[in-house]
């Protein structure tokens, strides 16, 4: 892929949370492995926000840890806000 998409890629996965993992072909079962094993320590949390006005306007989130081994290094992957917007509720016919 060409230098622009990866940058897109990046841009992508680091406001959504994601990651983008770079490796060649004799280092793709390694990656992969790699990758497995991060996704085996996910989790999610979940909050009540205080201002629950539908306004479909951008609320950032930050998520910091209180207290850090700095023996272990800790990576953090999260989204960078959310939208609020009402709930769509389809009707449906009788």
């Amino acid at each position: 892929m060409g230098v622009g998409a990866t940058r897109g890629m990046e841009r992508y996965a680091a406001q959504t949370g994601g990651e983008v993992i770079r490796t060649n072909d004799n280092h793709i079962a390694d990656q992969l492995a790699a990758l497995i094993d991060r996704l085996r320590l996910r989790y999610a949390l979940g909050y009540k926000p205080s201002d629950t006005a539908e306004d479909g306007k951008f609320r950032p989130v930050e998520i910091r840890l209180a207290t850090r081994d700095s023996k272990q290094q800790t990576l953090v992957l999260t989204k960078r806000g959310y939208y609020f917007r009402a709930p769509v509720i389809l009707a449906k016919e009788i």
